[in-house]
């Protein structure tokens, strides 16, 4: 717990960035040579978790969507490979029927996202497959 308080003193006094009194998000990844990287990560106060739902194909997606009003703040990726459909929303306001025709996930990363799947506009049919 020192070696951690005493990184963060060293991070601030050379670059300025102060986690004192802020929710941090903190992620370590293995590297090849033995050590690790860190990333850490200040949450913003207003900041919500994200939430994921797959959906295993359009047909599933277009149920629950036309069911209900996707909300504003959600983004649909389609996976190149496979076809599958991520809503990607902030908790709390998932719409009930995700939970009936989608599986709730773990947010996939932004690189995953983006190496990996194409964004979907609201407006688009998007393929199956």
């Amino acid at each position: 717990k020192r070696m951690i308080h005493a990184l963060f003193e060293q991070v601030k006094d050379e670059a300025g960035f102060d986690t004192a009194g802020e929710k941090i998000y903190i992620q370590l990844y293995p590297t090849r040579p033995g050590g690790c990287e860190l990333f850490i990560t200040k949450l913003e106060k207003e900041e919500k978790r994200s939430v994921c739902f797959c959906f295993s194909d359009f047909d599933a997606l277009f149920e629950a969507v036309s069911r209900t009003k996707l909300p504003a703040e959600s983004d649909l990726w389609q996976e190149k490979k496979n076809g599958c459909f991520y809503v990607l929303t902030t908790e709390g306001v998932a719409p009930a029927l995700f939970f009936e025709f989608g599986e709730k996930i773990a947010p996939p990363s932004h690189i995953y996202l983006r190496s990996r799947c194409r964004r979907v506009r609201r407006e688009e049919r998007p393929t199956n497959g």
